[in-house]
């Protein structure tokens, strides 16, 4: 896979991938944006106009790539998004969850803007607790009546 590379400001990048992003590009597309991310200071852009398919092995990387973004505090905005890459992200229900930019110089203008904080985590399942008695009936507790059961 060929990576072109851009700087449109300092310490913004933009990543161009080119031609498939799928199953078997993305070994070698995976290092080269997790470097890309690394090197960036103010903002990642990933153009995607000469992405010609993707599969979910590419989405998944576009989802790595959020993360590693998010854990430095940096935006990262996805450009040119392609018909393809559009269906894939459509199909997943994954849209919302990307910043999406029409050209590279909105983009560039959408990372002067705060890093929307990580969606928070949702709070651990709470522990199974024993059925409640209705008023007046002992609870059930497997399938047999039991004293005590609240």
């Amino acid at each position: 896979m060929h990576v072109a590379f851009e700087s449109p400001q300092p310490g913004m990048t933009v990543v161009r991938p080119q031609g498939p992003l799928d199953m078997y590009s993305v070994p070698a597309f995976r290092p080269i944006l997790e470097a890309a991310v690394h090197r960036a200071e103010r903002g990642l852009i990933v153009a995607l106009s000469d992405i010609t398919c993707m599969d979910s092995a590419g989405l998944a990387v576009l989802i790595e790539g959020l993360k590693w973004s998010r854990s430095r505090g940096l935006p990262y905005i996805l450009t040119h998004v392609t018909p393809a890459v559009q269906r894939v992200l459509a199909l997943a229900r994954l849209e919302p969850f990307f910043p999406i930019a029409p050209s590279v110089a909105e983009a560039v203008r959408q990372c002067t803007r705060p890093v929307p904080a990580a969606p928070p985590t949702p709070p651990a399942p709470a522990a199974p607790t024993a059925p409640r008695a209705r008023a007046g009936r002992p609870a059930r507790c497997g399938g047999e009546q039991r004293v005590g059961c609240q």
